[in-house]
């Protein structure tokens, strides 16, 4: 890069540099999939929801912990979720007994590093979000 000084009575001069920049790096985890063994469960049924964890960064992300929240109020889960390599995953469940769940529609949210403990390159794409239908009573 050149650098040009101008002083107040128009003089300047002229100097070369070498300018190196580095991109940080930092890991960045994502819920890549969330599923459950059953989108149309029945009142009484259990239901496993399976999420994904990946880290999509460039270093290696810690050891951390995935929520998981029902209807934006109940925490159904807060996993262990095993320290990451650059574009590796890892899955994580819960069960859900639903036997005092109402009918109708909830939603499920996992939450990668809910916590905060790794410090990442992108803290807003940590989340991801499926509903799930109970029917009436388990026959």
């Amino acid at each position: 890069a050149t650098l040009t000084v101008k002083d107040n009575t128009g003089a300047n001069s002229s100097n070369i540099a070498s300018v190196e920049i580095k991109a940080e790096t930092a890991p960045d985890l994502v819920v890549s999939a969330l599923t459950a063994s059953n989108n149309q469960a029945k009142q009484g049924d259990k239901v496993t929801f399976t999420a994904t964890i990946k880290n999509q960064g460039q270093a290696s992300a810690a050891a951390s912990k995935t929520e998981f929240l029902l209807d934006g109020a109940t925490v159904l889960g807060l996993v262990d979720t095993p320290a990451l390599a650059p574009g590796a995953s890892a899955t994580v469940s819960v069960n859900w007994l639903t036997a005092s769940a109402k009918k109708g529609q909830h939603t499920i949210k996992a939450t990668a590093d809910k916590t905060n403990v790794v410090p990442e390159s992108n803290e807003a794409n940590n989340t991801k979000t499926i509903t799930v239908s109970i029917q009436g009573n388990k026959t």
